[in-house]
């Protein structure tokens, strides 16, 4: 996680460089990984939770520099590099772990642009200071522009387990709120023409 944070946050912002660098590295690492999280997923809770412990600080700052890859979840060759670390089930063998609420780099990355989407939408509610017309505006700017990938992303959310979810809420659970408390001020609009228009381009 550490080795690829670290490429992760070496792109940058360039999702071409990320999605090419996440290749190379998941190339060369992916394999082990995958093993390795088929024998983690078989560890007791107890284990679990002393290794938790134990690499929190590095697992934190490992997810810090990894976050950087939620802003690149549109391209390809980043999507298909983080698929590539995932386990692959073996529908066959009937020992295999039941799913449980740990989140893998690729879930927690589609979150976490989730909520930056939604934190942006927030803040495009907020810089309108009460003008309707202003804000169904910027809205529509807004979702025009994002709204297809958010329908896309929470799609994908709705699928994952409930186990996941839960731990998905705890972690992303305080920014959504104050993203969610951002949009108040769109009930002195609602009914605003413009502002009506935009919001039907929001997927949820």
């Amino acid at each position: 996680m550490e080795g690829m944070g670290a490429v992760v946050k070496g792109a940058g912002s360039d999702c071409q460089k990320m999605g090419a660098d996440l290749s190379v590295w998941v190339a060369a690492n992916g394999e082990e990984i995958r093993t390795l999280s088929r024998q983690m997923s078989t560890l007791s809770e107890e284990e679990n939770t002393a290794l938790e412990v134990k690499f929190k600080p590095r697992v934190d700052a490992a997810l810090e520099g990894f976050m950087a890859a939620g802003q690149c979840m549109a391209t390809p060759e980043v999507t298909q590099a983080l698929q590539a670390i995932s386990p692959e089930p073996n529908a066959s063998d009937d020992s295999a772990p039941k799913p449980t609420g740990e989140v893998s780099a690729e879930v927690r990355a589609k979150a976490e642009r989730v909520v930056v989407i939604m934190e942006e939408l927030g803040q495009t509610v907020s810089v309108a200071k009460g003008d309707c017309d202003v804000m169904g505006d910027t809205l529509t700017a807004f979702l025009s522009k994002n709204g297809q990938e958010l329908d896309s992303l929470i799609a994908e959310m709705e699928a994952i387990s409930p186990e996941v979810s839960e731990a998905l809420d705890k972690e992303f659970d305080d920014r959504i709120m104050k993203a969610v408390g951002s949009f108040e001020a769109l009930g002195q609009c609602m009914e605003n023409p413009k502002v009506e228009a935009a919001m039907k381009k929001l997927p949820m």
